[in-house]
């Protein structure tokens, strides 16, 4: 499965924090606790890795993909439109 690299970090942190084999991730506002959505007060970016292990962190931090991300999304897209996308 193809992966990506993520690297993040906070206002106030120092020095950077690596995710590793990211295979998708999002931003979102609502959580799901027992079938049941919960609207959080701010969003929030996740991450999930090859292992299924989701990752959140703060929407403010800083993030900075790896290059293969976006390979990773245009033969996604490609895939799901049955035809070669270019994405500059």
């Amino acid at each position: 499965m193809d992966s990506y690299t993520v690297k993040y970090k906070l206002k106030e942190d120092w020095f950077w924090t690596t995710i590793k084999n990211v295979i998708g991730d999002g931003i979102t506002s609502r959580l799901v606790d027992s079938g049941e959505f919960i609207n959080l007060p701010e969003p929030f970016r996740f991450f999930t890795t090859i292992d299924n292990k989701m990752i959140h962190i703060p929407y403010q931090a800083q993030v900075i993909f790896s290059k293969e991300r976006d390979i990773i999304i245009s033969k996604r897209m490609s895939k799901q439109a049955g035809q070669q996308i270019q994405r500059n």
